[in-house]
């Protein structure tokens, strides 16, 4: 994810192990409200799917904590996926 964010990458390309030139990318936040008002939409609302910390047990209680406030200003760009309500 560093690499992608010093490269000013769209976001992180994981691949598809075996399959070459096939990309998934994993595309930043701040890229994505800029392609949905390119193409016309409106961003209504966004939250991060799930936080992204390792998901190690002993964090867990502290992942659902920080679940509980993913809509917010800062954590709503910290997810591992994000869900977009776009309006058209």
């Amino acid at each position: 994810m560093i690499w992608a964010l010093v490269t000013f990458k769209e976001g992180v390309d994981e691949g598809y192990e075996g399959k070459k030139n096939l990309t998934h990318i994993f595309r930043f936040p701040w890229i994505m409200k800029k392609k949905i008002k390119k193409h016309s939409f409106s961003l209504a609302e966004y939250s991060a799917s799930c936080i992204c910390l390792p998901y190690f047990e002993f964090l867990l209680p502290f992942v659902k904590f920080l679940d509980r406030y993913k809509k917010s200003i800062i954590l709503k760009n910290c997810g591992y996926g994000t869900t977009y309500i776009i309006d058209k």
